[in-house]
C-alpha cells in the first residue's frame, strides 16, 4: 500500500541492517519521522490499558461485545446480550462507559471504537484492548479521533514486528505516535466534533430501533378476528410458487405472511403502486468496456453505491468512485436499493434527496416509481428492512451455495402492510425529516453542541448519517493539520 504519513526507505544500508540485528523485515525500516516543530508522545505515555476481568456468574445477565461489534466504518460499539453460561469467554474484560476499544486482531482494518452509552454488565472479548485513562494534555474524544484516521493505521502496519496479520499490543504502544494539539482552543475543537459525532451514531440506531417498534405494534395490534392455522402445502400452492427450493411453505414464513394479509388495512405488492423492480448496473468488461475504479472522490467519476457498504441501518457506509465514459444507469431521488445477493442480502437504501451521477452494480435490485411517493417509498424501504432484521425475507430468497438471491421477477412475492398515511409518514420522518434543518446562525464552542442537539431532536437517519460524515471528514483534516504542523480549520456550522 502506498503510505502517506509513516516514511518507506528506497534502500537500506548496511548500517541499517547491522543495527536491526541483520532483519530484513519491513517493519525494522519503515517508521515515522515526526516533524520538529509538531509535539508528539507515544500511546504508552498518554494511556493506560484496563485489563480488569469480570468474574462471570452462569445465571447472570450480560452484554457481550466481540470484535466483530466494533463497526470498522463508524466506530459504534454493540453488544449481544446473554446469559454468563453463553458469555463466549471465562475472562472477559470489564467496559465502562467513555472506553476506547481497539480489537487486537487484525487492528489496521479499523476496529477501534467509543463506547458512548451506559450498558449495564458490559464485557467484552480478551482479544479487544481497552483504553479508559489518559493524560491531561489530550481528552479520551481527542484520542479516539487519531486512532480512527489513516495515520494509526499506517503505524500498526508499518512500525510492528508481524507475521501475517500486523495487530496492536501491549509493546506496540511504546512506537506508536500521537500528535498533540499545540492550543487548547486546537483539543477542544477536535473534542466537541468527536461529542456530537458519536451522540448521532447513538441516536441512528435508536431511530432504527423505534422504526422496527413502530411496524411491529402497528401490524401486530390491528388484526382481523382470525386465527392462523398452519397447513402443509397443496398441489396448487406448489404450482403457484413455482418452487419447492423454498422456505415458503414453513410454520415461521406462513404465520408471518398471516399477519401482512390479515392486517386490518389490508396489503400491497409493489406493482400495484407502479414500482418497477431492475438490476443495478453491469459493470463487467464485456458490457461497458474498460472502468477504473477508485476509493477517493474523483471529479467526472460516477459515485458507486455497492450493497457491500450498505449498512444494517440503512445507510451507505463509504461511496466508491468509478470511471466509465459511457452513459450508465443512474439512480434517482425516491429510489430504493436492494441488496439481492451475497453477504449483504436484504439490506436496503432509499435515496430521499437527489444524488448526482451515482449507480449501484448488478449484485442490487432499483425499485423505482415514474412518481414516487416519497413517504411510501421510505416506508417500503423501512418495512424491507425490517424483513431482514426479522429474517422473513430469507424464506422468499432463493437459496443456493450457501447464499441467498432474490430476482427481479420476484419482486411482487414480497407483501407489504397498507399502513395509513399518517404511519407510514411517522416512519419515513424517522428515517428522513427534510423540515431538521442546521442552525445558520454563527456557532461557538460555547453554544456548538446544544444546537447541535437541537438540530438531532428532529433529524432523522439518513439526516443523522449526512451530518455525522461531514463531522468525520473535517476530524481528519483536522487532525492531518495537527500532524504535519498545520493551523486547524475551525468550523461549526453544519450542511443539514
Amino acid at each position: 500500500m502506498a503510505f502517506k504519513y509513516v516514511n518507506v526507505p528506497e534502500n537500506i544500508s548496511v548500517e541499517d541492517c547491522i543495527s536491526n540485528n541483520y532483519c530484513l523485515a519491513p517493519s525494522k525500516h519503515i517508521g515515522f519521522s515526526p516533524k520538529p516543530s509538531v509535539s508528539f508522545k507515544t500511546l504508552d505515555t498518554l494511556c493506560k490499558e484496563s485489563t480488569n476481568k469480570e468474574k462471570i456468574k452462569k445465571e447472570g445477565t450480560y452484554n457481550y461485545t466481540e470484535i466483530g461489534n466494533i463497526d470498522v466504518s463508524s466506530g459504534y460499539v454493540e453488544s449481544d446480550k446473554c446469559f454468563g453460561v453463553n458469555v463466549p469467554s471465562d475472562t472477559p474484560k470489564q467496559v465502562q462507559v467513555g472506553d476506547i476499544l481497539i480489537s487486537t486482531v487484525r487492528t489496521y482494518r479499523g476496529g477501534i471504537g467509543f463506547v458512548n452509552e451506559r450498558i449495564e454488565n458490559h464485557v467484552c472479548s480478551p482479544a479487544i484492548m481497552i483504553l479508559r485513562q489518559v493524560d491531561g494534555s489530550i481528552t479520551k474524544e481527542y484520542l479516539f479521533a487519531v486512532l480512527r484516521t489513516d495515520f494509526f493505521i499506517e503505524q500498526i502496519l508499518g512500525f510492528q514486528n508481524r507475521g501475517m496479520y500486523p495487530r496492536i499490543e501491549k509493546e506496540a504502544m511504546k512506537c506508536i505516535y500521537i500528535p498533540i494539539p499545540k492550543s487548547t482552543d486546537d483539543l477542544q475543537y477536535i473534542t466537541l466534533l468527536v461529542k456530537s459525532y458519536l451522540n448521532k451514531l447513538s441516536l441512528i440506531k435508536k431511530r432504527h430501533k423505534e422504526i422496527l417498534s413502530i411496524i411491529d405494534v402497528e401490524l401486530k395490534s390491528n388484526q382481523k378476528n382470525n386465527n392462523f392455522t398452519y397447513e402443509l402445502p397443496k398441489i396448487s400452492e406448489i404450482e403457484e410458487i413455482g418452487r419447492l427450493d423454498t422456505a415458503r411453505y414453513s410454520q415461521r414464513y406462513k404465520s408471518y405472511e398471516f399477519f401482512i394479509k390479515n392486517y386490518r388495512h389490508g396489503f400491497f405488492k409493489l406493482s400495484d403502486y407502479g414500482y418497477k423492480v431492475k438490476r443495478g448496473q453491469n459493470l463487467q468488461i464485456s458490457n461497458i468496456g474498460q472502468s477504473y475504479y477508485s476509493d477517493v472522490f474523483q471529479k467526472g467519476f460516477y459515485n458507486l453505491a455497492i450493497s457491500s457498504n450498505f449498512s444494517e441501518y440503512s445507510i451507505i457506509d463509504k461511496l466508491t468512485y468509478l470511471g466509465n465514459k459511457n452513459d450508465l444507469k443512474k439512480i434517482q431521488k425516491g429510489d430504493i436499493v436492494f441488496s439481492a445477493r451475497g453477504a449483504q442480502f436484504g439490506r436496503v437504501i432509499v435515496f430521499p434527496e437527489s444524488i448526482a451521477n451515482t449507480i449501484t452494480n448488478i449484485d442490487s435490485l432499483v425499485i423505482q416509481s415514474k412518481q414516487p411517493k416519497l413517504s411510501r417509498s421510505i416506508f417500503i424501504a423501512m418495512f424491507l428492512n425490517n424483513l431482514r432484521w426479522n429474517k422473513h425475507i430469507y424464506s422468499v430468497a432463493i437459496t443456493g451455495s450457501g447464499a441467498n438471491s432474490l430476482t427481479q421477477y420476484q419482486s411482487d412475492d414480497i407483501n407489504f402492510p397498507e399502513f395509513p398515511d399518517n404511519i407510514q409518514e411517522k416512519v419515513a420522518k424517522l428515517y428522513y425529516n427534510q423540515n431538521s434543518i442546521y442552525s445558520r446562525r454563527p456557532l461557538s464552542p460555547d453554544d456548538f453542541l446544544e444546537i447541535d442537539n437541537e438540530y438531532n431532536k428532529t433529524a432523522g437517519i439518513y439526516n443523522l448519517d449526512k451530518t455525522a460524515k461531514e463531522i468525520r471528514n473535517r476530524l481528519n483534516d483536522s487532525i492531518d493539520a495537527i500532524i504535519n504542523g498545520k493551523n486547524i480549520k475551525k468550523e461549526f456550522d453544519i450542511t443539514s
